[in-house]
């Protein structure tokens, strides 16, 4: 949250735009890239001591979907992408190679997740982040006041956070072994759900950007990501924390509505100051990047509001994942409806509002996805309790997609 800061502080609104808008590119890239084997080498490789066979089948998949990625990149995908929404061609390049490295760092600090070298991982994570302070450093030394400076910090992070992983790995596992067809098929299947399970998430926070580019400016973009950065992605890794404990508690537990209504008490109690707490985070960071950025308070509370909002269904869209494949399908649902609200919204509120519409538009999305996942759970406690290892077998979708 502190790098993104600095590096628009330095590069200025319309580069540091181009930069957040090369990292878009490259998310998404990287979410088709993986084509969400990093949910399944966890999901089937943790129950095994020594997870070859998934291992090896993950690695497989990836490094297909990977070059099949970079080929259609290279067969006119760039320019589609650029012509569509309205950015410079170099933009998806830089993304397209942020996406290799996020992809190579993401499976590999999966797999060792899958074979429960947690200790491993989190140092992984560590130097990943020492590693985006001195890429930035020799980004800006490099490319001076271009997007192509954030960039290398953040894939001169990821590259060292993966061969940091790499190494434990070839220590532990060895060579990984070269699937069966049956392995291959089910961590396929698999893969693909855990992405179809992502498609809200993209919406809003892929493609959402790239439209803004598209209706406003790329300095507009750079601004966005500030405030974002400053709020929402805060409340994204609080919802991560809280549901790292809660959420296995809850797939475990024989008294769901029990914990269902302990949730919404706390809520009721701590809902102020975590909205406040979202405010005074961005009057606290969003000067780190400069005059350039502005605070303005009807944004800040707008962007306050929705980080409140999308904390709030974070955590309770994790019950969903609690009821088994019943609540998987109804969690995909939820999700499309999420993605095609905010980009409906998007396009209706953006030309009259601005920025204060894109985030109206992630606020109506949200709401209404807390709304349809208030809605979905009080249906589902109220039916028979799913069988518990069909949970156990099921909940993992959810958890991996969320």
């Amino acid at each position: 949250m502190i790098v993104p800061l600095f590096a628009a502080r330095y590069l200025g609104r319309e580069v540091f735009g181009q930069a957040a808008l090369a990292i878009t590119v490259g998310q998404f890239l990287n979410m088709l890239m993986l084509v969400g084997m990093n949910s399944a080498v966890v999901r089937y490789g943790a129950p095994k001591k020594v997870p070859r066979e998934e291992a090896g089948a993950s690695i497989l998949v990836t490094f297909v979907i990977t070059l099949a990625v970079i080929a259609a990149m290279m067969a006119g995908g760039n320019e589609r992408v650029a012509k569509l929404f309205e950015f410079e061609p170099g933009i998806n390049w830089a993304g397209l190679i942020f996406a290799v490295f996020a992809t190579f760092f993401v499976l590999s600090t999966s797999i060792l997740q899958a074979i429960h070298k947690f200790f491993e991982r989190g140092v992984g994570e560590l130097l990943t982040a020492l590693g985006v302070v001195v890429g930035l450093l020799g980004g800006i030394a490099v490319f001076k006041q271009n997007y192509g400076s954030y960039v290398a910090a953040i894939c001169f992070g990821f590259f060292i956070g993966a061969l940091y992983s790499c190494y434990y790995l070839a220590r532990y596992l060895g060579k990984p072994q070269w699937p069966s067809r049956r392995t291959l098929t089910v961590m396929t299947a698999y893969g693909l759900l855990s992405l179809l399970g992502n498609v809200g998430f993209i919406l809003t926070f892929y493609i959402q950007p790239m439209i803004l580019n598209k209706l406003l400016s790329t300095a507009d973009v750079g601004l966005f990501r500030v405030y974002q950065t400053a709020s929402i992605t805060i409340a994204q890794s609080l919802s991560v924390i809280f549901n790292t404990v809660f959420f296995p508690k809850a797939s475990a537990s024989a008294d769901r509505q029990g914990l269902w209504r302990v949730t919404w008490r706390l809520w009721l109690i701590t809902f102020v100051p975590v909205g406040l707490s979202y405010v005074m985070s961005q009057y606290v960071l969003i000067p780190v990047a400069g005059a350039q950025y502005p605070l303005k308070p009807d944004l800040i509370g707008l962007f306050a509001i929705t980080s409140l909002v999308i904390t709030i269904q974070a955590t309770v869209a994790q019950f969903l994942g609690a009821e088994g494949i019943r609540g998987i399908t109804v969690g995909f649902f939820i999700s499309l409806a999420t993605g095609a609200i905010c980009i409906s919204a998007t396009y209706g509120l953006v030309p009259h509002l601005q920025l204060k519409g894109a985030c109206m538009a992630l606020l109506l999305a949200y709401a209404v996805a807390l709304i349809l996942v208030v809605a979905a759970e009080e249906v589902l406690l109220r039916l028979p309790t799913p069988h518990a290892q069909d949970r156990a077998d099921h909940y993992h979708c959810l958890l991996y997609t969320s």
